[in-house]
Order: C-alpha cells, then sequence, then structure tokens
C-alpha cells in the first residue's frame, strides 16, 4: 500500500513537472545544450527521411503514368511514319517513325530506371528510418521520461529545503537515483545516436551510388540517340526533305499582269495621325 502511494507521488510529481514546464514556469534545468542539438537533429534526420520517401514515391508514381502516355506519344508518330501512311518510303516519314522508335526505347528504358530507383532508394530509406532511426528515437522517448523525473526529483528536494526529516532525506534519496537513471540513459542516447550517424553516412552513400550511375547510364544513354538524330537532320537540307516528301499543289502559272484597279478604290494612308 505505500509503496503505491509512493509511486503515485512520483508519478504525480512528473507530471506537474511536465505541466510546469509546458507552461514556461519551470525551466529545463538537466539537459545539456549538446543532449538538446542532438534531439533537435535526430527531429531534423527523421523529418527529411520520411519527406523524401513520401515525396519520391508520389514522383515516381506520377513519373510511371507520365512514362504510359510518352510511350503513346511514341507509338503515334511510329504510325505516322509506317507501311500504312502515305508517309511511309519518304524521308520525312522514315524520321518520324526512327523518333517515335526512339520514345518508345526511351520509355522501356525509363521504366527500368524508376523500378531501380525505387528499388535503391525510395524503398531503402523507409527500412532504414524503421530499423536504424526508430531505435534511437525510442531511447530518445525513455530519456525523456528519465529527464522529466530527474527534473521532478530536484524540484522535490528544492521545495523541502530547510524542512528537515523523513520526507527531506527519501526526496535526496529519489534525486540520486534519478540522476543515475538519466546519467545512464543520457550515454545510451548519446551513443546509439553516434550509431545511427555512422550507419546512415555508409548506407545513404552506398544507395547514392547506385542511383546516381544508373540516372548518369540512363541520360548518357538518351543523349548518344537523340545526337544521332540531331545530327542527321541537321545534316540534311530540310528543303528538299519537303520537296521529295510533300506533293505541293499545282497553282498554275503566275498571272503576266496586274489586276486593273477599281474606279472606287481609295489609296488609304498607313503613317499614323500625330496627335
Amino acid at each position: 500500500m505505500i509503496k503505491g502511494i509512493k509511486k503515485y507521488t512520483k508519478s504525480l510529481d512528473v507530471t506537474l513537472q511536465a505541466t510546469k514546464e509546458k507552461m514556461g514556469k519551470e525551466a529545463v534545468n538537466s539537459e545539456t545544450e549538446q543532449i538538446k542539438c542532438l534531439k533537435e537533429s535526430l527531429r531534423a534526420i527523421k523529418w527529411n527521411l520520411k519527406n523524401i520517401h513520401t515525396i519520391g514515391k508520389v514522383y515516381y508514381d506520377a513519373k510511371a503514368f507520365e512514362n504510359t502516355k510518352e510511350g503513346d506519344f511514341g507509338e503515334s508518330m511510329r504510325t505516322f511514319g509506317s507501311q500504312d501512311s502515305p508517309m511511309f518510303g519518304t524521308r520525312v516519314g522514315d524520321l518520324i517513325q526512327r523518333v517515335g522508335t526512339v520514345i518508345k526505347e526511351t520509355q522501356t528504358a525509363e521504366l527500368a530506371l524508376n523500378l531501380h530507383s525505387n528499388t535503391v532508394l525510395i524503398n531503402p530509406l523507409e527500412k532504414l528510418y524503421t530499423t536504424e532511426v526508430k531505435k534511437v528515437i525510442e531511447v530518445k522517448r525513455r530519456h525523456d521520461v528519465a529527464r522529466l523525473k530527474y527534473d521532478a526529483a530536484q524540484s522535490k528536494v528544492k521545495d523541502l529545503q530547510g524542512k528537515p526529516g523523513k520526507s527531506l532525506n527519501q526526496a535526496e534519496e529519489d534525486l540520486r537515483s534519478a540522476k543515475e537513471i538519466y546519467d545512464t540513459i543520457t550515454n545510451e542516447l548519446t551513443s546509439s545516436f553516434e550509431s545511427m550517424q555512422q550507419t546512415l553516412e555508409i548506407q545513404l552513400t552506398e544507395f547514392l551510388q547506385s542511383y546516381i550511375t544508373h540516372q548518369y547510364n540512363f541520360y548518357q544513354q538518351q543523349f548518344q540517340l537523340w545526337s544521332e538524330l540531331n545530327n542527321e537532320i541537321n545534316g540534311t537540307q530540310s528543303d528538299s526533305i519537303l520537296r521529295e516528301s510533300v506533293a505541293i499543289p499545282n497553282l498554275g502559272p503566275a498571272p503576266q499582269k496586274m489586276l486593273p484597279v477599281p474606279s472606287n478604290y481609295k489609296r488609304q494612308s498607313v503613317m499614323p495621325v500625330m496627335a
């Protein structure tokens, strides 16, 4: 019964300490600036990892939809230059068919690239958060509770100063116990945070190396494909292409004489009227 009362009293002291802090009536007097900075860094790492993962999923889902439309566009160009088209066999028809083919090849390569991006970067970020960062967050939560208990114990001793007796002795004993627990969890928090930082640096570097390599290979391949087409089209006279591929209607010989001017025609000035 007595133990239950003591436990309830300590819990009440912790609740009172937390309430005072939220109301600004009791300053946090246990945490060092180093621990405060550590917790802020942990909060930033948590938010950024979750943010990159969430936005990355949305981004690559949207690209998958756009990729389908890009494939449809490429196919429409291939059809325009196909055997059933009146453009078939002409230089323009051949060129537009090849452009459509490159677009289709780009679509296929980009599908593989997006899948790889999810596999090597987006999904591993979520796993990294749930396995590494969450472990430190759990230690941080226990540290928050230990810090509140430690501060509450300090406040209790401070309130009982000048009132010697069993209550003060018990409060001082509780303070020593709370400080020991707080110091132990502080060391655990510091070491777990440093371990998490090392793991993040190693694994994120590996993720990014694979991601960058595949992005580079993709865009290098696209640059090569489009460079070949660009060199070809710029090395061909565009007017000759049009003459050989597009039938220009015969409008007949140009008139040899000017048409008579109507008698009621009056020349209009096109000069602006000055105000």
